[in-house]
């Protein structure tokens, strides 16, 4: 069976480790996924305030937010998904979140739709146009 066929289910079985809040959570993570050049790899920076910001927006009324978060950072990073690099920085398993098309992330705030043209053919098999519109309406080759 193809590798990358397998990896899509070994995620999956990832995401059945972790509840539907965490899988919540995970989102609002890679959301805020910035890329680092000293480790060329994509870092995710958890401040109080950040993870405060995520819990208000997935556990409205939780008492002990700090505690929750760290929980559900706890389980995360239990099931594979994550991984603590140390002073509230984690990196998220890459195989996790796929996507061979890295988007900035002051694009990420301003669009709202991606576009991706491909063919497949004898010749031509893959992407062949990647692009995002922005809401203002520029349109920022990703190719």
């Amino acid at each position: 069976m193809h590798s990358a066929y397998m990896c899509y289910y070994e995620h999956l079985a990832k995401l059945a480790l972790v509840a539907n809040k965490q899988t919540m959570f995970l989102s609002h993570m890679l959301y805020h996924m910035e890329w680092e050049n000293d480790s060329k790899q994509m870092i995710v920076h958890l401040n109080p305030r950040v993870k405060r910001q995520i819990m208000e927006s997935i556990s409205e009324g939780s008492k002990d937010i700090n505690r929750l978060a760290n929980q559900y950072l706890h389980k995360l990073t239990k099931a594979g998904l994550i991984k603590s690099i140390g002073g509230g920085s984690y990196l998220v398993d890459p195989t996790s979140y796929g996507g061979h098309k890295y988007i900035q992330k002051h694009l990420r705030n301003k669009s709202s739709t991606i576009y991706e043209t491909r063919v497949f053919s004898e010749d031509k098999n893959g992407v062949v146009e990647s692009y995002i519109v922005t809401d203002d309406g520029v349109k920022v080759d990703l190719s």
